[in-house]
């Protein structure tokens, strides 16, 4: 979701009051999920439109109410927030919802879901973010792959002492591996190679998986 300049009343105040709380417990909860000390005369002011919270504070503010940013500022009308995931992710409401759908239908997510939740999941299936299609399973697992191997090679690969001019590590070309006492060195490369055809392999499996 995006951020833009107030230019009309915002609805603090309104969503508060909707909430049930007073200012000073609107300033004790704030307080609690900003870690630090917010008053109610600070929240008074910006319910009057005297001052304006930090982005951080909307976001805080947005989360906290369960709205957009946009509505919480008085921009827009889109209690949803429709408008704000469209903006940001280029899907338009059509896409958004029948993903959701589809992911309800499949068990991914539940219906009692809040509605920002599930086109936040709607998303990150559409970019194959998540393992909700082939796609996005295969996906994923070209990202673990990769970063197996760099947890693995951080773990028993004895790092060059070699550094270039801007302080970074360098391998000079020809230089051997060297492992921790108690990998051998063949079981390793042995492994990386294992792991790189795995890798390799998925881009067929991808072109025959197209949804």
């Amino acid at each position: 979701m995006y951020l833009c300049e107030v230019q009309k009343m915002n609805r603090i105040k309104q969503l508060r009051i909707r909430k049930g709380l007073t200012l000073k417990e609107l300033a004790t909860e704030l307080s609690k999920i900003s870690n630090k000390t917010i008053s109610y005369a600070t929240i008074s002011r910006w319910e009057k439109g005297i001052n304006e919270p930090k982005l951080e504070t909307w976001l805080k503010l947005s989360d906290y109410f369960d709205v957009p940013v946009s509505y919480l500022q008085g921009i827009g009308d889109d209690l949803t927030g429709w408008i704000d995931w469209e903006d940001a992710t280029g899907y338009n409401k059509q896409e958004l919802q029948a993903e959701i759908d589809r992911l309800e239908k499949a068990g991914y997510i539940n219906a009692t879901d809040d509605i920002q939740s599930k086109i936040g999941s709607a998303v990150k299936s559409l970019d194959y973010s998540s393992a909700t299609t082939n796609q996005g399973m295969l996906k994923m697992v070209e990202r673990e792959l990769i970063q197996l191997k760099t947890r693995v090679t951080d773990a028993v690969v004895i790092p060059p002492k070699k550094v270039d001019m801007n302080g970074l590590k360098v391998i000079p070309s020809g230089t051997k591996t060297e492992t921790r006492n108690g990998v051998d060195v063949e079981v390793y490369n042995q492994l990386m190679k294992l792991l790189d055809e795995t890798r390799y392999k998925l881009p067929n499996l991808m072109r025959n998986n197209d949804n």
